[in-house]
């Protein structure tokens, strides 16, 4: 939901319309791995594991410190 409104407040400043956003994710298969690597919102979850590598704020700086625009890098390794 966080992403939907982002993109209908950025659409709105720049006077065009909304656009539809989809979850990315990469998939490299290897002969003995395959290895996700995909940009998701931040899950607050303790003890968790989620293959998180990165975490930062998508879109604007200033707005680091609403949780609503932080994302971060999870890289899931399947070995064969």
């Amino acid at each position: 939901m966080n992403g939907r409104v982002f993109e209908a407040v950025a659409a709105r400043l720049e006077g065009r319309r909304a656009s539809a956003l989809d979850h990315c994710a990469l998939e490299v298969y290897l002969a003995d791995a395959r290895d996700v690597i995909e940009m998701t919102p931040v899950l607050r979850a303790v003890g968790v594991p989620r293959g998180v590598v990165a975490e930062g704020v998508v879109g604007v700086r200033w707005a680091g410190g609403a949780r609503v625009f932080c994302y971060e890098v999870r890289r899931w390794l399947e070995l064969r």
